[in-house]
């Protein structure tokens, strides 16, 4: 669970308006930004139809932002998970951020599997390293979504 930061509620997902960069849940969508449309969701197919038609629904926007330099925003799994059923390519230093993020140790004790210390990188055989190391890892969560 999230935090939104406008109105403290927690919340699973929180929205970034990719115009200034504020976060928010949909309880507070139509406050902070009354063009928010929580109705309308863009699918993989549709997005490649309206490309195929010329319309480009501001996915050009959205791929930059997600590759803009910033030390504030931390992409993680599910982030790459959202930009590969959209069909969005996943650079090779975007999936590096979130393969080193998603593979620190952040316990305070040493790990019991690897024994790397607080804020290392999980060796990729440990049981607790990132998914990200098996080259089937969107099958892989795919397929655990599916039996949930």
């Amino acid at each position: 669970m999230k935090i939104c930061p406008t109105c403290s509620s927690q919340a699973e997902v929180l929205i970034t308006n990719i115009e200034n960069g504020n976060q928010f849940c949909h309880q507070c969508s139509s406050t902070v930004c009354p063009t928010f449309m929580p109705g309308l969701v863009y699918n993989s197919e549709d997005v490649n139809f309206l490309r195929d038609c010329g319309i480009d629904p501001e996915v050009k926007k959205i791929e930059d932002y997600c590759k803009r330099p910033s030390a504030t925003v931390q992409l993680v799994i599910d982030d790459l998970m959202f930009l590969r059923e959209a069909h969005i390519q996943i650079d090779d230093e975007m999936f590096t951020s979130v393969l080193h993020y998603e593979n620190m140790h952040r316990d305070f004790t040493p790990c019991r599997g690897c024994k790397v210390t607080t804020f290392s990188q999980h060796d990729s055989m440990c049981r607790h390293a990132s998914l990200l190391w098996i080259p089937e890892w969107f099958e892989i969560i795919q397929a655990r979504e599916a039996n949930r």
